[in-house]
């Protein structure tokens, strides 16, 4: 395992996925998750999915594209986490990925009942489906929407359940906040059923308030996931390039650099500088440092855009205070806002380069 983070996106997105195709493709670019999980696609069979292409990932519906016709759950991940269909029943809305030795889970429960099915059975195949993923590592991070809150149901049929799948499996339950939010007959109801359950220790969670959806974001953080070691300068990223270490290569040099130990020395401090200086030296050698510029897109910010994302900010954390349902409404109205300016800038900044000249086009 390495010492850089490693994060997971899931979001439910809300009734459809084509309108938010911007917002997820600024967080598969300035976030760079491993996997990127968003539920409410709503994608049918047959649909064009060139649309979907993101660079440096591979798009995923889950099997239902397959049995029903339509899709509510899809996924964003790197090439290097390997998709696990086999542990994937056709019936759930799930994505299932391993990375290194940590397998990556997301749903989304729906009330769509099949033949023969209730509501209770219907959450029974889910839980059962997920029972299954969790035996199979002992490293588990399962995101999604389950449509359970488990702090306001635990004492309900749903609630219960969730409560001894978590148990059972040994998981712990890291969002503390609620994560969706809706005025509903005037009143704002709060809920907590995106949930993230996990047996690694010293995982964390954040939520993002998202204008374009009730639900928030969730980000899973896990802190090592077998990345070179970075570290941000004003030029860029340094890193240590190892691909010139080898075994034999380094007791070669340090043989080299090592000038022996004279047994007649009695001081210790002379041994250690000599034997330290030997590894240092083999190590700048074969491990050398390299800095790397940074690219890719930038978001796009002018002054009325950073201000509104300052205010955004400050009237988020008021109303998580409060939970004043007029904080919400000024919340959303200055999100909506903020939406608008992102987009008219982005336009403009399009439009400037088209005109720029052939080098721009």
């Amino acid at each position: 395992m390495g010492d850089k983070s490693a994060d997971f996106l899931y979001w439910n997105c809300g009734s459809g996925i084509l309108k938010k195709l911007d917002t997820i493709k600024w967080h598969l670019e300035n976030v760079r998750p491993e996997v990127f999980f968003v539920a409410e696609a709503d994608i049918t069979q047959g649909k064009d999915l060139g649309v979907f292409r993101m660079p440096n990932y591979i798009f995923h519906q889950a099997n239902t594209i397959n049995t029903r016709n339509k899709c509510r759950l899809v996924a964003w991940s790197k090439e290097n986490c390997l998709r696990k269909p086999n542990l994937e029943f056709e019936l759930n809305e799930i994505l299932v990925f391993q990375k290194n030795d940590v397998t990556i889970t997301g749903i989304y429960r729906h009330f769509k009942c099949y033949e023969g099915e209730n509501i209770k059975t219907n959450f029974e195949r889910l839980m059962c489906n997920l029972h299954e993923v969790s035996r199979t590592s002992n490293k588990n991070i399962i995101l999604g929407d389950f449509n359970v809150d488990p702090i306001r149901d635990s004492d309900s049929y749903f609630g219960m359940k969730l409560e001894e799948f978590k148990n059972n499996n040994d998981l712990d339950q890291l969002i503390e906040n609620d994560t969706r939010s809706r005025i509903v007959s005037g009143q704002l109801q709060r809920s907590r059923i995106d949930l993230a359950f996990t047996d690694i220790i010293g995982m964390t969670t954040a939520c993002e308030f998202m204008s374009n959806s009730d639900h928030c974001l969730v980000k899973a953080t896990l802190q090592s996931l077998n990345h070179p070691t970075l570290r941000q300068n004003k030029k860029g990223v340094t890193y240590l390039d190892w691909r010139g270490y080898s075994p034999l290569k380094a007791i070669d040099l340090f043989c080299e650099f090592f000038r022996g130990i004279d047994v007649h020395a009695r001081d210790v401090d002379d041994i250690n500088d000599s034997i330290t200086t030997a590894i240092c030296l083999t190590l700048n050698e074969l491990v050398p440092k390299r800095t790397a510029n940074l690219t890719g897109s930038q978001p796009v910010i002018n002054g009325t855009i950073r201000n509104l994302r300052f205010k955004k900010s400050r009237l988020h954390k008021k109303w998580k205070l409060t939970g004043d349902i007029e904080d919400y409404k000024k919340l959303r109205k200055v999100c909506n806002k903020l939406n608008f300016e992102v987009k008219k800038e982005r336009r403009t900044s399009i439009h400037n380069d088209l005109n720029a000249g052939p080098k721009k086009y």
